[in-house]
């Protein structure tokens, strides 16, 4: 993979993000509906008029903590595939901080797969468990019994860490 696509794909990950942040920051400080609505909306065959398309200002602060939980599983997912195709041997790598970033991007990843609106720790290795995963001050895991357990944020440091642990390898790539 060429790096500029592999830094394109970053860098889209983190748009995703930021406007997931901005939505629910706009939704949120509005007791009124925040956002705008098309007259309609048609893609091939099928339209939808604003009354379809019509949250409630509750629906939209819902939705606002849905999308940006999906920002934060697509970070991972993006992130985790970009990892695998640069160091193919990362859970083993040299590096500590990309051997460290790479278990704690698929331990999330993993986490959301099976069911991206209410993740579970799934699938942690055996020799991953009862571990500490840092890489600097960005991201830490502390894998003492995680497994089977519903994934709190805070249990990573929140998508705010995940967002910089990104930003990390992006920076990565782009000095290579």
């Amino acid at each position: 993979m060429e790096k500029s696509v592999i830094l394109k794909k970053l860098q889209h990950s983190e748009l995703h993000f930021k406007i997931a942040i901005a939505v629910s920051a706009t939704c949120y400080s509005s007791e009124a509906r925040a956002l705008n609505y098309l007259g309609s909306f048609s893609y091939g065959k099928h339209t939808m008029d604003t009354k379809e398309l019509l949250l409630t200002a509750e629906e939209e602060k819902m939705a606002a903590v849905i999308v940006e939980h999906s920002a934060t599983y697509l970070m991972a997912v993006q992130l985790d595939e970009i990892l695998e195709k640069l160091f193919p041997n990362r859970f083993e790598h040299s590096n500590r901080r990309i051997q460290n970033g790479a278990r704690i991007v698929r331990l999330i990843r993993n986490a959301y797969a099976h069911d991206p609106l209410s993740p579970t720790w799934l699938k942690i290795p055996s020799s991953w468990r009862n571990q500490v995963y840092n890489v600097d001050e960005i991201i830490s895991l502390n894998t003492n019994n995680l497994e089977g357990k519903k994934l709190e944020r805070m249990d990573y440091g929140g998508p705010i860490s995940l967002l910089r642990l990104l930003q990390y390898f992006r920076c990565l790539i782009e000095k290579e």
